[in-house]
């Protein structure tokens, strides 16, 4: 009686399995359209490169900054009585030196976490095309005749 009652059941345990990889499916497909966007260019991981990139510039645009203040502490301190001054300009421009090397690697970090969030996207837009076409087969085997 229970093999009978399994055996009655197992279309409508197939339909539920089928709906379930479907819609796990679906989730995968829109959680992997977030992080490549539909274009490839507009989903999260883009926007983090994108934002790495300008990290990357402001962090160069410091160097510059660094380098200027460099330049003007040696200038100043062969001028009689602007030796302190030049030490805190000198000193001043090795903190900016370190924060600039900081948002460097910051910014190179950033750019390789935009690169794994598309390659996830990517991934997830597979797996999901995969399941929802696992659901559909199996829905299939127990499909009401037309």
């Amino acid at each position: 009686a229970n093999s009978a009652q399994f055996a009655k059941d197992i279309p409508d345990l197939i339909r539920t399995l089928a709906s379930g990889l479907s819609e796990a499916g679906g989730q995968a497909r829109a959680a992997g359209l977030a992080l490549v966007g539909e274009d490839g260019k507009s989903g999260a991981g883009a926007k983090l490169g994108s934002s790495a990139k300008t990290l990357g510039s402001i962090a160069e645009n410091l160097a510059s900054v660094a380098k200027f203040v460099t330049d003007a502490a040696d200038d100043i301190k062969g001028v009689p009585l602007m030796g302190g001054s030049a030490k805190q300009l000198s000193g001043a421009a090795k903190s900016i030196h370190g924060t600039t090397s900081s948002l460097g690697g910051l910014a190179d970090d950033l750019v390789g976490l935009a690169d794994i969030l598309g390659n996830v996207g990517q991934a997830l837009s597979k797996l999901g095309d995969s399941l929802d076409s696992s659901g559909t087969k199996a829905s299939g085997f127990f499909a009401a005749p037309a």
